[in-house]
């Protein structure tokens, strides 16, 4: 199944949308994210005897964060735009959960680029969306023991797949000087995406009692399935699909 999905994924997503990404703002944000997670390394470890301390290691856990989005498509810039999150998962253990989230947020293109020629000068989508989702992280494969908050993240890291559907509400501003113009548009409807979430769990101790808060910061990549994924195709053979990427940080109270 997954081999089929990277099939239908690189025939059906132009190289030239996936290379966009290394050019997004928000990939140098996430090198950043991912570099300033070695302050931790100087704090003492928290979870480095798990069992001793009748840490909550499974459970329910309710989360609430935020983040931005940044869509990749037909246009040449894509602003950073704030969103909403909402989570409940379930921890097997604290390297392998299942759970649900919601967004609340917007994607926007614009193109100013005068050579594109796009009569769609702007899209801006105020979506909601909801995925459900798995993530594996690599204490599942490594038992190494933490000795600093660190290597607790680090051993913590992990994939994370899912599936679910966007309720696009996408409005327009228009390129007037364009006349000639394939007319073809969706704003408003429902799509399926597909997320894969990289990230980590970081335990907050004495905050609401013992044990019972941790962040979590993520990175997530959203593949749109749909011709339409800024509301519009450029031509009649276009099968154009898109992504929008999601930097977040969450926290979560345990149950």
């Amino acid at each position: 199944m997954l081999s089929a999905y990277i099939h239908y994924f690189y025939h059906n997503v132009p190289r030239k949308i996936v290379l966009r990404f290394f050019k997004l703002p928000i990939f140098n944000v996430i090198l950043f994210f991912l570099m300033n997670i070695g302050i931790l390394s100087t704090l003492p470890a928290y979870c480095q005897i798990d069992d001793s301390y009748a840490k909550n290691n499974s459970g329910l856990r309710l989360g609430a964060g935020g983040g931005i989005t940044q869509l990749a498509t037909h246009y040449n810039q894509n602003p950073a735009i704030g969103c909403f999150i909402g989570t409940l998962d379930y921890e097997f253990n604290r390297y392998f959960s299942a759970g649900i989230e919601g967004q609340i947020g917007t994607l926007q293109g614009v193109d100013n680029n005068s050579s594109s020629g796009l009569y769609f000068h702007s899209s801006t989508n105020d979506y909601k969306s909801i995925n459900f989702n798995l993530k594996f992280g690599l204490g599942l494969i490594s038992d190494f023991t933490a000795e600093n908050k660190f290597q607790d993240a680090v051993k913590r890291l992990y994939i994370g797949f899912g599936a679910g559907v966007m309720k696009s509400n996408i409005a327009f501003t228009y390129n007037n000087s364009i006349t000639e113009v394939y007319y073809d548009v969706k704003p408003y409807g429902y799509v399926g995406i597909v997320p894969l979430n990289v990230g980590t769990f970081i335990d907050i101790g004495n905050i609401l009692g013992y044990d019972k808060i941790e962040i979590n910061p993520n990175v997530q990549f959203t593949y749109i399935a749909s011709p339409y994924p800024d509301g519009f195709k450029s031509s009649a053979d276009s099968q154009l699909m898109g992504f929008y990427t999601l930097l977040s940080l969450t926290a979560k109270l345990k149950f």
